[in-house]
Parts: C-alpha cells; sequence; structure tokens
C-alpha cells in the first residue's frame, strides 16, 4: 500500500485529480493492493463527495465521513485521529477484536459493538 501511494499521490495530489481520473487508469494504479475495482469506484467516489459537498475538504466529523463512499467507522477513526487529532472512537480491527475478548473487555463480536465497549 506505503508503495502504491508514493506514487499515486504525485500522480493524483488533489481530490479533484481522483474525481475526475479515468476509471481504468486509476484501477492499474492500485491494481497491486487487491479488490482494486471496487476501490477504484471507492476512491473516485469519495473523492466527488469531497469536491462537490464539503469542498474540497475531508469532513472532520464521524457522521459526515460515514457518507462518504468507501468509508465505515474503522476508516472514520483513523482519519479523524491520524489527519486531524480527533479521539471520536477506537478503531476496531481484527486484532482488537480478538484482543478484547480475550482480556474480557468486550463479549461482542462486531466492530460496533465492541468499539462502544471499549470507548468508556
Amino acid at each position: 500500500m506505503n508503495q502504491v501511494t508514493r506514487t499515486l499521490y504525485k500522480k493524483y495530489p488533489k481530490p479533484e485529480a481522483f474525481a475526475y481520473a479515468t476509471p481504468s487508469e486509476l484501477e492499474q494504479e492500485i491494481r497491486p493492493t487487491g479488490f482494486f475495482r471496487n476501490k477504484t469506484k471507492s476512491i473516485m467516489g469519495a473523492s466527488k463527495k469531497i469536491v462537490e459537498e464539503f469542498g474540497g475538504a475531508v469532513p472532520h466529523t464521524m457522521a459526515e465521513l460515514l457518507t462518504l463512499p468507501g468509508v465505515a467507522r474503522k476508516t472514520a477513526n483513523v482519519v479523524l485521529g491520524t489527519a486531524f487529532g480527533i479521539a471520536d472512537g477506537v478503531v476496531v480491527d481484527t486484532h482488537v477484536t480478538r484482543l478484547s475478548g480475550r482480556l474480557d473487555l468486550s463479549n461482542n463480536t462486531d466492530a460496533k459493538k465492541i468499539e462502544q465497549d471499549l470507548m468508556p
């Protein structure tokens, strides 16, 4: 992923470039990451929405981020925390799911419920 983004952001430096890219070209750029067709749709859709509805700026709230194609709570929490320093939730991936159960922090298997259990 890091190797792909290194060249990708040079070719597509702003959301507008992603939003109005040629889908087949973008697919080839991100092909090494896997699931490139779905990722292309999500990247282009999210970028288009960022350009057209958010004035070219990535939204700063969970509710707004969740309206972007391809963005769920895990991604939104990563963006909020990493890009904006906003701790609005907990990033729940497979490792957090497994450890929260082993440490008796949550008995749930659903990521959203685990996140709610871990928030306090």
